[in-house]
């Protein structure tokens, strides 16, 4: 209390050294309850250098002297917001007191009273809070380079030895709470950091740029050790958190561990922490995960995995995760990782061509190619000793606990994305599955393929890939005969069945880059589409209301998507598959009791008819749906493997070259699309 109020140089330190001695005593303390904590320390007006959970308003001004204080000269002040940083006091004093722009990397913002450096990228809210009639005072300080950069690097040591104090000191007394208070003391942990408006940035905070160097290496191991105790925090209080505890806020503390997981996942200690707690919340919220939890971690972890594939060591704990998600909780967890992928995949194979915000479908292939294997239930790291549940793990969901651990990716990864086309298919959910499959399908016809050669084509290698061709040409037929409502053309107003507007809300929850379980988006099935010749008329001019344009423009890209998307995954099964069963059929030539599959039948080939044909009904008033691919894709590859000597597919393929003729005669008489 005493350095908190009469702030002096070395206060910072000595403060650090009073936490790490608080917090190693307060195990044998009883009766310490948070809110004596922090009703005592507020009275003192030092609860925010003692407490993470401290939520005190920040200072609404702040003044800023120039290098000519000394002599007289006038300070500026500026405004404080809740989001305002120390670069932007800095870039604003720099203008007004005119520096010159040769000297501005010279000039730092400096405490007047202790003369501490501030870091340019910390909040003003974390060091300067609300007081009546006073406003905090800073000095622009000219310094040499070297040492500025000496002393920044000092202060951000200090403030983490004593962030980390402050973490250790909140963990160790939930840790040794009573049993009968540990509820309570959950809740208020819970309560106080969710209304925090610093939670979840404080305890991700790192100073990028400063681990080389002087100081760096300590710099360094200080920010793991920072983080690894947070991680330890967030375990804790998942395992004691009710198992129905408030899953409106449960994203913000998964996402301390996702923070943690994409800046220290090479750290083995953290690794192994962060990748227990995954486990356990998969477990103890299982009612969460068994729905949408994992949407919530996924992301994370699989850009992880496809940034870092030279790491074997953290791609085997990725694997190994996702080989017990599966266990304990099997389709769920198959479909949730679709999802959470389907929007984030990248087609492009280059290892050259990176982004980091997007994962490569051949590393995700590669993951549940692993998960196939019995290896990948290898628990190398012990991961599962720091997990608080019986072992081995077992299924979740009862109606799984006979079923064997073994997984498959046609028969349970592919298989599970076309059940959920079938039961909805114009949802959303529906064409991320779609989008799934077809970044999936290349790689896994390249891999059977591969796998026979590797054994040198030999006869029950041939026999097994024909097993597994047939297997995928029956779901590939299951998959088109199943999308039967997407044969449908536009109507002014789709007159949705109850049933299918039903089905669709089961798939209502997105995957975006941050999802957030509270919210609850309203399914496209639920809203009108309109397709009058008028109005899209009036977009191709540019005419009419920009808001009726941009809903016009929202239904006919709805309709359009899951349509372009499912013909463009059946030419390209077609193109892989046809030469690929020729040459199957060359092999097994001399086999007794092999049978080639047809790659589709032909009521595959009208329904893909159907579906083209749905498509080029609202091509002449839309230019994206003319030039998308799969329409393409369906006159170049699928149009011309089709069988039309059968007598019941004549009748598609005239109403194909008749809708054709229609079309180019529409785009022939509209001067602005010709």
């Amino acid at each position: 209390m005493h350095y908190v109020r009469a702030q002096c140089e070395g206060a910072e330190k000595a403060l650090g050294l009073a936490l790490s001695l608080a917090w190693i005593l307060c195990p044998i303390i009883p009766g310490l309850y948070f809110k004596d904590l922090k009703q005592t320390l507020k009275k003192e007006q030092c609860d925010q250098a003692l407490m993470i959970t401290a939520n005190v308003p920040s200072a609404k001004k702040i003044i800023v002297h120039g290098p000519d204080h000394g002599m007289g000269g006038i300070p500026s002040q500026f405004p404080v917001h809740e989001d305002t940083q120390f670069q932007q006091i800095l870039t604003d004093s720099l203008e007004f007191f005119n520096i010159d722009e040769n000297e501005v990397n010279n000039y730092f913002l400096t405490d007047t009273k202790t003369g501490m450096i501030h870091l340019p990228s910390s909040y003003v809210r974390d060091f300067y809070f609300f007081h009546r009639s006073f406003y905090p005072q800073l000095t622009l300080t000219k310094l040499p380079i070297e040492e500025a950069h000496l002393k920044m690097r000092q202060t951000a040591f200090a403030q983490r030895f004593i962030e980390v104090g402050k973490v250790l000191l909140t963990h160790n007394i939930l840790k040794y709470s009573p049993a009968n208070v540990i509820a309570q003391r959950v809740f208020f942990l819970h309560d106080e950091l969710t209304h925090l408006p610093s939670f979840p940035r404080k305890s991700l905070e790192t100073c990028f740029g400063m681990h080389h160097g002087p100081m760096g290496e300590q710099l360094k191991a200080m920010e793991a050790m920072h983080k690894f105790t947070w991680a330890k925090l967030m375990a804790d209080m998942f395992e004691k958190m009710e198992n129905a505890f408030m899953f409106a806020d449960l994203h913000l503390f998964i996402n301390v561990i996702n923070g943690i997981m994409i800046m220290h996942c090479e750290d083995l200690l953290i690794l192994r922490r962060c990748a227990a707690t995954y486990i356990s919340i998969s477990m103890h919220f299982n009612t969460l995960f068994a729905s949408q939890g994992f949407f919530l971690i996924m992301p994370t972890l699989l850009r992880c995995y496809s940034q870092r594939q030279t790491n074997r060591v953290f791609c085997g704990v990725v694997e190994f995760l996702c080989r017990q998600f599966y266990t304990l909780h099997r389709k769920p967890f198959i479909l949730q990782m679709c999802g959470s992928i389907a929007n984030i995949i990248d087609y492009n194979s280059s290892d050259f061509e990176i982004n980091p915000m997007r994962v490569k479908a051949k590393y995700w292939f590669h993951l549940l190619k692993r998960m196939e294997e019995p290896q990948s239930d290898i628990d190398e790291f012990d991961i599962l000793g720091l997990v608080p549940y019986e072992k081995p793990l077992k299924a979740l969901d009862l109606c799984y606990k006979d079923d064997p651990n073994t997984f498959c990716v046609l028969t349970d990864a592919l298989a599970s994305c076309i059940c959920v086309c079938a039961f909805a298919p114009e949802s959303r959910r529906s064409h991320h599955m779609l989008l799934v499959m077809q970044a999936l399908l290349p790689h896994v016809m390249r891999k059977m393929e591969e796998d026979t050669v590797t054994q040198n084509n030999s006869p029950m290698q041939v026999k097994h890939e024909i097993a597994e061709w047939t297997t995928l040409c029956v779901e590939m037929k299951a998959l088109i005969n199943s999308c039967d409502i997407l044969a449908r053309g536009p109507q002014r107003t789709f007159d949705l069945v109850g049933s299918v507007a039903e089905r669709g809300k089961s798939f209502v929850a997105d995957s975006p880059q941050f999802f957030d379980p509270p919210t609850n988006n309203e399914d496209e099935n639920m809203r009108p589409y309109h397709l009058k010749e008028k109005r899209s008329t009036v977009w191709a001019s540019g005419g009419g209301g920009s808001e009726a344009t941009d809903q016009d423009e929202l239904q006919k890209e709805l309709y359009r998507r899951p349509r372009d998307t499912l013909l463009c995954l059946a030419a390209q099964f077609i193109e892989t598959a046809s030469p690929r069963l020729k040459e199957l059929t060359k092999l097994s030539a001399t086999a007794e009791h092999v049978k080639i599959p047809d790659v589709l039948d032909h009521k595959c080939h009208v329904r893909l008819g159907e579906i083209a044909l749905s498509l080029l009904k609202i091509a002449p008033y839309d230019l994206c749906t003319m030039s998308c691919p799969g329409l393409q894709k369906y006159f170049t590859v699928v149009l011309p493997v089709t069988d039309w000597s059968i007598e019941s597919n004549r009748s598609a393929l005239n109403i194909i070259l008749r809708r054709l003729d229609k079309t180019i005669a529409k785009i022939a008489k509209r001067q602005s699309i010709r």
